[in-house]
């Protein structure tokens, strides 16, 4: 069986920037597939100059991740979750995968792997995929 969320994204921190993600579940295990930047905070403009920037720039955000699926599409994903910021566990490395949201009343991915936690929002089109992840991860749980 094969599960995948795509534009899965880790929010910006204090010191980190927005990272847009894949997220696979396959028989081999559970990838983490970085593909390019996430746009960051949510920015009200107050003029058409300000508002320029702000399209400039998630515009350059939207290409460098349609460049990263369409590489992504051509790569093997193994080799792909080798290389820096992606990550690959095997079922037996997830300790627990939970869906809920988040302060913002965001869906959230959260998945506690290899001594790691990862907290990615979810396109509110892949709830339910995620939630499907959630209990393939977690069978114990229902």
């Amino acid at each position: 069986m094969i599960l995948r969320i795509d534009r899965a994204h880790v929010p910006q921190g204090l010191i980190r920037s927005a990272k847009m993600y894949t997220l696979i579940l396959n028989d081999d295990g559970l990838y983490f597939l970085h593909i390019g930047p996430a746009p960051g905070m949510v920015v009200r403009p107050k003029s058409g100059f300000e508002q320029g920037a702000v399209n400039f720039a998630l515009n350059r955000v939207e290409r460098k991740v349609k460049e990263g699926e369409e590489r992504l599409a051509a790569a093997s994903i193994d080799e792909w979750a080798k290389g820096k910021r992606s990550a690959f566990y095997d079922a037996e490395a997830v300790e627990s995968a939970e869906v809920d949201t988040n302060y913002a009343g965001e869906p959230r991915l959260a998945i506690r792997a290899g001594g790691k936690k990862w907290k990615f929002i979810i396109p509110d089109p892949a709830v339910d995929t995620a939630k499907k992840l959630a209990s393939i991860l977690n069978p114990t749980d229902s």
